[in-house]
């Protein structure tokens, strides 16, 4: 059963986009003075769709995130909030736009789903201006209002109810714990009026609402490196790392084998900075692509300093020669990004879904997964993640994995003990194995899909259980999050 997922309505943007054409918006330049990607190619017509409708087309033509062509090198929009926005929304319900305007024929995409959009999900159903595409919309009206009605009466489009439904992902916010402390950024929440709550699971992580508002109040922190942005299940990698496992052998280096941009390698580095961890430990993070490797260098000098060395290197060319000592690698790599709401490229969350690209990125990551351990042979520990729901790249790898790696199992996180959604049972992997495994789903978990793996080195050692594990607290009287941006 498919879901789909709504935000704030955006037509309350399109007044600030009127009301700004004769303003400067945004920057025309970035930071090097070069003129942007996006306005290059955005002719700012006078509808207040166009600029919308031009950044989707780019993003579906160049096959590149919404972030990655409306921000500059600095993370700065170089279009307005508003248009922002509108593409953010149209992104998130592209799987039912898809559906709803499968025999409309438009020579601009981009506008046609904005349109769509605006006239059966806003909040004012309708379209504002005139134009082709409009009347062509409206004469189908009361038939695509029709097909709505039946996907909302088949699939469900209600409140949360325990099933797939409409789910807000909140904002979640972690605080750079080299810079600041959670207690400091609660006492700014609080100042700002800030409806907010502490995330059950990881520490140092706050969820806050999912609202324009609420992110531009939250800016100044943002750029003074004092909170990061950051998805509740991409913080789970990180976290296994350091505390998913029973002994207590965390001296040594730390690999992040495909780190750019760099938000798991912050936290894990911040994570080995606890007292709790009471060891000096060398974090080495890899990107092969330069411009990659830059954004990483330049962003770990501002979140965590000296505390992660970054190198641009293949992980495929790494190994003990070149880095010495390591213990444990997180990898976290390419992967088809099904598990992303705003994902606009893989629609279909079966999780049994495959196509030559799902099985071609599956040989990649085992591929990653067999040189973590034969080209670093002192290696006892290994987080895999993906942000994919599909089985191919998640209990399919980590099954093959361990079919030829006779020498590594599977360790259930001690730091998510509390988690309940598990993996997928197939027939080559225990029952106990599934349930060692960490899934997370977008349509229940408020949080991206993501998907962990524990793998263990077998030895004859013995490790001295540690207990240093000790849940998440409250902090400053503030409540846990349990789902009340979702309550009516």
């Amino acid at each position: 059963m498919t879901s789909y997922i709504f935000y704030f309505p955006l037509s309350i943007f399109l007044s600030l986009e009127l009301g700004a054409r004769n303003k400067i918006v945004s920057p025309r330049f970035d930071s090097t003075g070069t003129e942007s990607e996006f306005h290059k190619s955005t002719n700012m017509s006078s509808s207040p769709y166009a600029p919308a409708a031009k950044l989707l087309n780019q993003i579906w033509e160049k096959r590149k995130g919404l972030k990655a062509l409306a921000c500059n090198r600095n993370g700065e929009l170089t279009c307005s909030k508003a248009t922002y926005a509108q593409c953010a929304h149209v992104l998130q319900a592209k799987p039912l736009l898809d559906r709803l305007c499968k025999e409309i024929t438009a020579n601009n995409k981009g506008l046609l789903y904005v349109l769509l959009y605006e006239l059966l999900l806003g909040p004012n159903k309708s379209i504002r201006g005139g134009g082709a595409l409009k009347r062509q919309l409206m004469e189908r009206e009361d038939e695509l209002k029709t097909l709505l009605d039946q996907i909302h009466k088949t699939e469900g489009l209600g409140h949360v109810t325990g099933n797939p439904a409409t789910v807000t992902i909140p904002r979640y916010i972690r605080v750079n714990t080299m810079n600041t402390t959670t207690v400091c950024v609660v006492e700014k929440l609080r100042a700002m009026g800030l409806s907010f709550f502490v995330d059950p699971h990881i520490p140092d992580v706050l969820v806050l609402p999912p609202t324009p508002e609420c992110r531009a109040q939250i800016q100044d922190m943002v750029t003074s490196h004092q909170i990061i942005l950051q998805d509740k299940s991409s913080c789970f990698s990180a976290l296994c790392l350091v505390f998913g496992f029973d002994h207590n052998e965390r001296d040594g280096v730390f690999l992040d084998a495909c780190a750019s941009p760099g938000n798991k390698t912050s936290h894990l580095a911040s994570l080995l900075a606890q007292p709790a961890t009471k060891n000096t430990n060398i974090v080495h993070a890899l990107d092969k692509s330069l411009d990659r490797f830059n954004l990483l260098q330049r962003r770990m000098g501002e979140l965590v300093g000296a505390a992660v060395s970054c190198h641009n290197l293949d992980f495929f060319e790494a190994s003990s020669k070149t880095f010495k000592n390591v213990r444990a690698i997180l990898l976290d790599p390419s992967c088809s990004g099904s598990g992303m709401i705003s994902n606009h490229m893989e629609a279909t969350r079966d999780p049994m879904f495959v196509n030559d690209r799902v099985k071609s990125l599956a040989e990649f990551q085992l591929k990653a997964l067999k040189h973590a351990t034969t080209a670093f042979p002192d290696v006892t520990r290994i987080v895999y993640s993906t942000c994919s729901l599909y089985v191919e790249e998640n209990e399919r790898v980590v099954q093959r994995f361990l079919q030829e790696s006779p020498g590594w199992t599977l360790v259930a996180p001690k730091c998510l003990t509390s988690w309940k959604r598990r993996g997928i049972q197939m027939e080559e992997l225990s029952k106990e194995q599934t349930n060692a495994l960490i899934r997370v789903h977008p349509d229940f978990d408020a949080s991206h899909g993501f998907f962990v793996a524990c793998l263990q080195k077998q030895t004859q050692s013995k490790y001295i259980v540690v207990t240093e594990w000790a849940g998440v607290k409250p902090i400053s009287s503030v409540p846990f999050y349990d789902n009340q941006f979702n309550q009516a």
